[in-house]
């Protein structure tokens, strides 16, 4: 499972994935999910302005494509029937310092991102509290 193999490349799935509702999103990141015909795709959109430092944007996609790897092992086995989909990652605002740092609270939000935008698409969502 290759980094290469699993790249989004087609910009109308791009556009399609952007214009869809986010998956899973918090104050810095929201990651979109759209269906596919074939195949498990990635994508990312970190732009230089809201992280000047390129080792800090390659950490994120790695983590990212790790965690996309690791999620995507873990659903197949519990559900070998999963419908093919992409999953956009965008930075869509300023995030501290730190948040990208090696140590830095970034892992921990994108593994819980990660964790919400990875269901099954035809998996119910958890009722919330107190609706």
């Amino acid at each position: 499972m290759g980094g290469r193999d699993f790249r989004l490349r087609s910009p109308e799935d791009f556009r399609r994935a952007l214009r869809s509702r986010p998956a899973a999103r918090n104050n810095n990141v929201l990651i979109y999910k759209i269906t596919l015909e074939a195949g498990f795709r990635l994508g990312f959109v970190v732009p230089k302005k809201l992280i000047r430092h390129a080792n800090q944007r390659n950490r994120i996609k790695r983590w990212s494509r790790e965690l996309f790897r690791e999620h995507l092992t873990k659903n197949l086995a519990l559900h070998p029937t999963t419908e093919s989909f992409a999953l956009v990652v965008r930075l869509a605002g300023p995030v501290s310092l730190g948040w990208a740092a090696r140590r830095g609270a970034g892992l921990a939000e994108l593994r819980q991102l990660f964790e919400r935008a990875m269901l099954p698409l035809n998996a119910p969502r958890e009722a919330k509290q107190g609706a």
